[in-house]
């Protein structure tokens, strides 16, 4: 059976994964929620911010290369652009319910869609726990969780998919998180 998500588990260096977790802090934190509502009901509680890769050109070339590999093996979207990767940190209790990054049935039919999410460890599988980050579909039950959790590890999905990170119930989980555009699916 093929998954429906990929993922290069420890795949970056602990020297890169410094590199974006400093990167991250250096942006502005423009979102602090508790039980914040993003859409539709959905809540998450996090700490996030938004990464500008005009300002950060090694990091976009970073993301472009794991973005173009995994889609080329995997999906073969037409893909187009790459949105402000979200630093995000989740400390004790904070959580991200069940959602998709991407609606089909859209407000603004020309806009592009959101085709690949992509989600990049970087927190030590044991700094903390809980803060699962869960697909759901049905290959994820053959996959142990704790390889999601090493650090460096790149996951990419359909933007589609639903997933979720649940909740934190002690220390501190760091991932950057990025989508990536192309036209609209036909």
């Amino acid at each position: 059976m093929t998954s429906t998500w990929n993922a290069q588990f420890g795949e970056l260096s602990n020297a890169t994964v410094k590199t974006i977790i400093n990167t991250g802090w250096s942006h502005p934190i423009q979102r602090h929620g508790k039980d914040e509502e993003v859409t539709n009901g959905i809540s998450r509680s996090s700490t996030n911010t938004y990464i500008d890769l005009l300002e950060e050109p090694e990091l976009k070339d970073l993301l472009w290369h794991y973005v173009h590999t995994h889609n080329k093996n995997f999906y073969n979207f037409d893909l187009t652009d790459l949105e402000s990767p979200q630093f995000a940190v989740y400390n004790e209790g904070n959580h991200y319910q069940w959602h998709q990054d991407m609606y089909l049935n859209e407000i603004f039919p020309d806009m592009f869609h959101r085709k690949l999410s992509m989600t990049i460890q970087l927190s030590d599988g044991d700094d903390y726990e809980g803060g699962d980050l869960e697909i759901g579909d049905s290959t994820w039950a053959e996959y142990d969780k704790e390889l999601f959790r090493q650090k460096g590890t790149i996951i990419t999905f359909p933007s589609f998919m639903k997933h979720r990170i649940t909740p934190v119930t002690k220390g501190e989980r760091m991932s950057l998180v990025v989508a990536v555009d192309g036209p609209k699916f036909r």
